[in-house]
């Protein structure tokens, strides 16, 4: 198996890196790309950058250049449900993008709105999360081009589309899978509760919530 594994940020891929055995560097484009072993698979990682475009980007090039058997997003968000705590999981079920216009959008290729995760990566994920002892939900991830940090724009998405989680790559990365059929899971650990007081939360969490998606991608694959 041949696993591309993107995030957004340096803090999101760097654990997965330190791990890989054999890593070499093509920086030949305007994304570097890690290569080497994790066990015996072969691993790709990449670092995309935030927001939408460049996850797509990254994804494209990623599967053109390397032909990977699956695509793991990993990285951070901010939690939407009630119930899930900074520090806590969501894999997702789904992948939907909480600021466009559905409704015009399904009417062109590839005639989709919302992206379905892989089951087997969606339990790989999960059982390797409780490992490190990181509790995991599995539902909806939304992704939009804003960082969310009030309550009026959590709810107006919560309204949308009853997510688990915001964050910026996701479901771009989800869409690029999808038309190139291609295996994806999307694993975010919270990082705060994406409201009036989301930057606060961020600020403590973003780090640890950073390496304990890292921690469950490396697990998924060693196993």
């Amino acid at each position: 198996m041949f696993y591309g594994i993107i995030g957004a940020m340096k803090v999101e891929i760097e654990t997965i890196v330190s791990a890989l055995s054999d890593c070499t560097v093509d920086d030949s484009t305007y994304i570097t790309f890690y290569k080497g072993k994790l066990r015996d698979h072969d691993v790709v990682v990449c670092e995309c950058s935030v927001a939408t475009v460049n996850a797509a980007a990254a994804a494209q090039l990623m599967i053109d250049r390397f032909d990977v058997d699956v695509i793991i997003n990993t990285g951070i968000a901010g939690g939407t449900a009630e119930y899930i705590r900074p520090l806590e999981m969501v894999v997702s079920k789904t992948a939907v993008f909480h600021d466009r216009d559905d409704g015009v959008i399904k009417n062109y290729f590839p005639h989709c709105t919302e992206f379905v995760a892989d089951d087997d990566l969606i339990t790989k994920a999960v059982t390797s999360a409780a490992s490190i002892n990181v509790k995991a939900y599995i539902g909806r991830v939304a992704t939009g081009d804003t960082f969310v940090t009030s309550n009026s724009l959590k709810e107006a998405i919560i309204n949308r589309c009853e997510p688990l989680c915001v964050e910026m790559e996701g479901a771009a990365i989800a869409q690029v899978a999808y038309m190139n059929k291609k295996p994806f899971v999307i694993i975010r650990t919270i990082s705060d509760s994406a409201d009036d007081n989301g930057q606060n939360e961020y600020d403590n969490f973003w780090e640890v919530a950073a390496k304990n998606s890292a921690m469950t991608v490396i697990r998924m694959i060693e196993v």
